[in-house]
C-alpha cells in the first residue's frame, strides 16, 4: 500500500509541475539580484532555479550535520576505523567467530532507551528488549 501511496504522491507532484509549465509558457518576469538584473526570465525557470537553490540548502544543511555528528563521534571515540577495532593481527576476519563474547563490551557506556525495560513509561505496549 506504501508503494501505491508514493507512486501516487510522485505522479501528483509531476501533475502539478506540468500543469504548472503549461500555464506559465509565454510568461516572463523581471528578477533584481541586486548587483544584476534579468529581464524576460520565464517564470518556469524561475520555479526551477528556486527549486534547485533549495535543494543546495538542504545538502549544505545536511553536510553540516554530518560534520558535527562525525566530530562527536571522533570526540568520544567512537569512529574508529575496522583495522583499529581488529588489533595487532589485522589479517585476522572481523567477522564474530562461535567463541566471541556478543554481550557488552566491559566499560562500555550503553544509551539505553526506552524498550531496555518493559516497565518504562515510554514503553506504553510493553515490548521486550530485541536479543
Amino acid at each position: 500500500m506504501q508503494r501505491v501511496a508514493g507512486w501516487l504522491g510522485l505522479g501528483g507532484v509531476l501533475l502539478t509541475g506540468l500543469v504548472f509549465a503549461l500555464n506559465n509558457t509565454g510568461r516572463r518576469v523581471t528578477i533584481d539580484l541586486g548587483v544584476v538584473t534579468l529581464y524576460q526570465v520565464p517564470v518556469t525557470f524561475v520555479a526551477f532555479g528556486g527549486m534547485v537553490a533549495g535543494m543546495g540548502v538542504v545538502l549544505l544543511a545536511g553536510i553540516n550535520a554530518d560534520l558535527r555528528v562525525r566530530k562527536l563521534l571522533r570526540e568520544r571515540g567512537g569512529a574508529r576505523s575496522l583495522r583499529e577495532k581488529a588489533g595487532p593481527d589485522s589479517e585476522r576476519s572481523n567477522l564474530p567467530g562461535p567463541d566471541d563474547d556478543t554481550g557488552p563490551v566491559p566499560g562500555q557506556q550503553t544509551l539505553g532507551g526506552p524498550f531496555d525495560r518493559p516497565d518504562d513509561p515510554r514503553n506504553p505496549h510493553g515490548e521486550k528488549p530485541l536479543e
